[in-house]
């Protein structure tokens, strides 16, 4: 994995045991990231 996208993925990762409420891609959003993919696979579907 690239260095910049690792650290990218650990922030988003940490981020994660923070944010359990449903509003992670806002989140991702406005750390001005674009992946909704990941956080489909980051996080088991809740709906």
């Amino acid at each position: 994995m690239l260095p910049i996208i690792g650290a990218q993925m650990d922030r988003i990762l940490a981020n994660l045991g923070e944010m359990r409420t449903g509003s992670f891609d806002e989140h991702i959003e406005s750390m001005g990231l674009r992946v909704a993919p990941y956080a489909e696979k980051l996080e088991p579907s809740h709906e």
